[in-house]
């Protein structure tokens, strides 16, 4: 009876958590220039990551439960059998399973924003701009004239050759007066960069606005240029990354 009861065990921890969901996730810390926090894999056990404000991790490959992606910190007990801390959760997206999760308050406060990110496909060149303002930002750009309403996103391919500079300007609408400058962008534009850029609210200035994002390089496969004919050597692709 016993050794019936320690296989049926055994199999009940080999099969899958029900209320797990699979996700793809890159994360970024939005306060903290950098931070640790650990996330589950994709067989359930944390692992611990290094977070940074200016750039994306990896793909990460992990695991929602009942419907909620979380972060995690270090347990307050050394015992590695105590229960992980969770830092913040979120509600996953309904039917989204790639997502960018950005990390911002500190301690108490930390806070967890979940962002569809559906595919990078032909995402190589585009910026990407969410408007975090509580009003309305209106954008100039070349070739471009978009307001983005208050909690929303676009993404625009910017109409400026590679490797050439780009600039944008924002407006925030002014009672009776249309709307006002609150702020500009000037950028590179490279056509194996996607840029991500959150608009947010100037402290102690109503009239303007900060911009803070992120770069992301997009991986493409290059292959080698052909091997001269006097050349027997076989030449592979590379992948650059």
């Amino acid at each position: 009876m016993c050794i019936m009861w320690f296989h049926l065990v055994m199999l009940a921890a080999a099969l899958p958590d029900p209320e797990a969901i699979p996700v793809t996730v890159k994360l970024m810390s939005f306060d903290a220039p950098q931070r640790e926090v650990a996330v589950l894999n994709a067989a359930g056990k944390p692992v611990p990551i290094q977070l940074y404000s200016h750039s994306l991790t990896v793909a990460i490959t992990s695991q929602a439960k009942a419907g909620k992606f979380s972060v995690f910190g270090k347990p307050a007990d050394q015992d590695p059998k105590a229960p992980l801390l969770v830092l913040a959760a979120a509600d996953l997206p309904p039917g989204e399973d790639k997502l960018i999760a950005i990390v911002s308050g500190v301690g108490a406060s930390t806070r967890l924003s979940l962002i569809p990110d559906k595919t990078t496909e032909n995402a190589a060149g585009t910026i990407r701009f969410f408007n975090l303002c509580p009003q309305p930002v209106g954008l100039s750009m070349p070739g471009e004239r978009q307001v983005i309403p208050s909690g929303k996103e676009i993404t625009l391919r910017p109409k400026v050759k590679h490797s050439e500079y780009g600039q944008a300007q924002f407006f925030l609408p002014k009672e009776d007066e249309g709307w006002q400058v609150a702020g500009g962008l000037r950028w590179l534009q490279l056509e194996d960069i996607r840029s991500i850029l959150f608009l947010l609210p100037a402290p102690g200035d109503t009239g303007m606005i900060v911009i803070r994002g992120v770069e992301e390089r997009i991986a493409e496969e290059i292959k080698a240029p052909a091997a001269p004919a006097q050349d027997k050597k076989v030449s592979k692709s590379k992948v650059l990354r």
